[in-house]
């Protein structure tokens, strides 16, 4: 995913946001169910500071479907609060006076907003950090340039990193208290362990399954500047902090990425790098071998690797039914049979769904949660009985992805119509009901003293029936013709 547009393998563009009114300045996430987190500007590149620029939330039509009511800066991100409730992380300008210079600086604050817009959770860099600590290479009133944000469930922090500080603070959330600093020691000493790690500019901090940190190193100011990603370890025991490079991969100097740039890990292990301003995207092995490479795919903040546009797609499949226009309708044998229905996981990804079926009149039941991978299927068969005939029953088939916090559950409503001349779909699948007159065995259109007749000899002399005659002589449904029958048939006559 690159600024504007999503790229395949190849370099070629599959998907490109539509809207010409607003530059789709940073695409920044991917949601489970293929929404897109990003950064909208109202004009292109020429726009300064943060004026016109909004977090958005769009779904693949470009359908905004939330948007800032303030303007943000740089990153743009979910996050899941324990109730399940999707919320979005980001930054704002600061505007303050440095107390120790009297000179107009800004830093950043991270502002969490729920759905509504409402800010929910807010942490300002200067209740934490020392006015002394300036990088006197920076911009001189862009204090920190915070420029990623990172949520650890599994700790219940806030990964930040700040450019212009190089520096990674980790932060207690929601209590806000600073867990640890770490990258270049500055005056105040306020960095806890890092330092040697060389740290410089850097973007995109992030942890990984295997609980390793890893980040782009932009590189700036360095002898040589040279820019590379680096996993790296640390260790939290008691409180003695130290960190340890596990693996690193450093750019050639014709792409060094003086600002921008981001480094993410595969779910094969492989290390991807995106110099930012080159727009190239570099794939390296976890032995530092080459494995693939794109160039010139324009200037861009940041890049992530996506399974497809479409990584939350399903659907249900009902064998055969009569689509009218308006109702589906499903015709299911009187007495007990097996009703079938197909889930598809039409997504790019591997999903879960819990798959709910319930009907009305209480023929069936079902309750089962199904993981799919990408592509394949899975057959969902209930036992079925049907007790009332001439009915219609409506069936509720309620299809809900786990993968998905930020998706709801589907609902399907099918009309159901009990079948007596099919018996466990013996002529025919669920689309139809056979025409056939229950007592009428000589198919003249009648129920008359023939029938009778024939019916007494069928019992008699065991005669062998076709399909069409063994439903047509049993009357009370029991999958046998008996005396039972003749007595329903004469019944059937006199009345």
């Amino acid at each position: 995913m690159l600024p504007e547009k999503i790229i395949n393998k190849y370099g070629e563009i599959v998907w490109f946001w539509p809207n010409q009114n607003r530059y789709f300045w940073n695409i920044t996430e991917q949601l489970d169910n293929g929404d897109l987190l990003g950064i909208l500007r109202n004009n292109a590149w020429n726009q300064s500071g943060a004026n016109g620029q909004r977090g958005v939330r769009i779904n693949i039509d470009g359908n905004i479907l939330f948007e800032t009511d303030f303007n943000i800066q740089r990153e743009f991100h979910s996050h899941s609060t324990i109730d399940s409730e999707l919320t979005y992380l980001t930054f704002v300008k600061d505007y303050f006076i440095n107390p120790l210079t009297g000179l107009d600086i800004y830093g950043d604050l991270i502002t969490e907003v729920d759905n509504l817009g409402n800010i929910i959770f807010e942490w300002n860099v200067k209740d934490y950090f020392a006015y002394e600590d300036v990088d006197p290479n920076a911009t001189s009133n862009d204090w920190t340039h915070c420029n990623a944000i990172f949520f650890d469930y599994e700790d219940s922090a806030i990964y930040l990193s700040c450019r212009h500080l190089s520096r990674i603070t980790k932060i207690s959330y929601p209590d806000g208290e600073v867990i640890w600093n770490m990258g270049r020691q500055f005056i105040s000493e306020d960095i806890d362990f890092g330092d040697e790690l060389g740290l410089s500019w850097q973007h995109a901090i992030k942890k990984l399954s295997n609980g390793n940190l890893m980040l782009f190193d932009n590189g700036n100011n360095d002898d040589p500047e040279l820019s590379r990603g680096i996993e790296f370890s640390v260790n939290e025991e008691e409180e003695n902090y130290s960190a340890e490079i596990i693996f690193e991969y450093t750019l050639p100097d014709s792409l060094f990425g003086y600002k921008w740039g981001d480094c993410d890990q595969l779910p094969n292990g492989n290390m991807v790098l995106t110099s930012g301003p080159y727009g190239a995207i570099i794939e390296v092995s976890p032995q530092g071998e080459l494995v693939s490479s794109i160039l010139n795919a324009g200037g861009t903040y940041r890049t992530e690797r996506i399974d497809g546009i479409h990584p939350l797609a399903f659907s249900i499949l009902i064998p055969n039914f009569n689509d009218n226009d308006t109702i589906n309708t499903s015709y299911l044998p009187v007495g007990e049979s097996i009703t079938k229905f197909e889930l598809w996981n039409d997504g790019d990804s591997e999903n879960i769904f819990n798959v709910n079926i319930q009907d009305e009149l209480g023929w069936m039941q079902y309750n089962n949660t199904i993981t799919l991978d990408s592509g394949n299927s899975y057959s969902i068969h209930i036992p079925t009985d049907v007790y009332d005939t001439l009915s219609d029953n409506l069936i509720t088939i309620e299809v809900c992805p786990l993968t998905s916090s930020s998706s709801e559950c589907i609902y399907t409503m099918l009309n159901s119509r009990s079948c007596s001349t099919n018996p466990n779909y013996n002529f025919s699948d669920s689309s139809e009901c056979p025409e056939l007159l229950i007592g009428d065995i000589n198919f003249d259109n009648e129920i008359n003293i023939f029938d009778v007749v024939i019916l007494v000899s069928i019992i008699i002399d065991s005669i062998e029936l076709t399909e069409e005659e063994s439903v047509a002589g049993d009357l009370n449904y029991d999958s046998s013709i008996n005396v039972l029958d003749i007595i329903l048939l004469v019944d059937a006559i006199l009345s």
